[in-house]
C-alpha cells in the first residue's frame, strides 16, 4: 500500500506523511516551522496569577520540537512559531503551529517574575485553552523525612529544577530554599531512594519530602 508524501526541504530525499511529523517535517513539507501569521493551527493561552486573575500584558511564545538534521539521532530542537501578548482577558492566540506529532511548548513571562514553560500534546482534537499561572518567586521551607531505616548522610542537599538550586538539610531535617519558582519541583536522594514534590502557584504550606520504605531483600 503507498503512503502520502512530504517532500523535505532539509534532505534530497522525500518521507512518508507518517514519518514526517516524527521526523521534524511539517506537512507543508518544510523541516521548519511556519513563520508567525502564516497558515496552520492555533492555539489559546490564559495566563493567570495564584487566585487565578488574568494577567494582563504576559509575553506568551509558541515553539515546536523539530528535527534540524535527516535522522532521528538529530532530535530534537525547538523553534519558535509564534509569539504575542496577553490581553484584557489574560489570554492570547498563537496561530501557525505546524502539523507535527511532536510536543508544543509555550513559555510565559510577566515582569520580573520568573518565566514559566509548560508543554501541551498536538493540534488533534482541537485542544483547549491551556492555562499558564505564574507567582513571585518565593522561599520554601520544608522537612525530610528519611524513615527509621535511612540515617541522615552527611551533607544531605534537596535540589529544584528549573533553575538548578540546592540547600543542605539541617541535622533534625529541615531545609530552606530561597528565591524558587512557585512551580518548581523539589527532590532529595538518599540510601539509595529519591523522594520529589511539584509546587503549585499559590501554595506556601510546608513541604515534607518523605523517602518510600526500602524494598525488601
Amino acid at each position: 500500500m503507498g503512503s502520502w508524501r512530504v517532500r523535505s526541504t532539509k534532505t534530497t530525499g522525500w518521507c512518508s506523511f507518517a514519518l514526517a511529523a516524527l521526523a521534524g517535517c511539517s506537512i507543508d513539507g518544510s523541516s521548519r516551522p511556519p513563520k508567525p501569521g502564516s497558515a496552520g493551527g492555533a492555539f489559546v493561552l490564559d495566563v493567570v496569577d495564584a487566585q487565578g486573575a488574568p494577567l494582563v500584558g504576559a509575553d506568551v511564545v509558541g515553539l515546536v520540537e523539530v528535527n534540524p538534521g535527516p535522522v532521528a539521532s538529530t532530535c530534537c530542537t525547538e523553534r519558535r512559531f509564534a509569539s504575542g501578548t496577553t490581553g484584557e482577558d489574560g489570554r492570547a492566540t498563537l496561530t501557525g503551529a505546524p502539523f507535527t506529532f511532536r510536543p508544543f511548548h509555550f513559555r510565559a513571562s510577566f515582569r520580573d517574575w520568573p518565566p514559566r514553560e509548560v508543554m501541551a500534546g498536538s493540534l488533534l482534537g482541537r485542544p483547549g485553552a491551556i492555562r499558564i499561572p505564574l507567582g513571585p518567586p518565593r522561599d520554601v521551607r520544608g522537612r525530610v523525612d528519611l524513615g527509621p531505616d535511612c540515617p541522615l548522610p552527611p551533607g544531605l542537599e534537596v535540589s529544584t529544577w528549573v533553575p538548578e538550586t540546592h540547600a543542605k538539610v539541617a541535622a533534625d531535617g529541615s531545609f530552606l530554599l530561597k528565591h524558587v519558582p512557585p512551580w518548581a519541583t523539589i527532590t532529595v536522594h538518599a540510601c539509595k531512594r529519591g523522594a520529589r514534590v511539584d509546587l503549585e502557584v499559590g501554595d506556601e504550606r510546608e513541604v515534607v519530602l518523605a523517602l518510600p520504605p526500602a524494598e525488601a531483600p
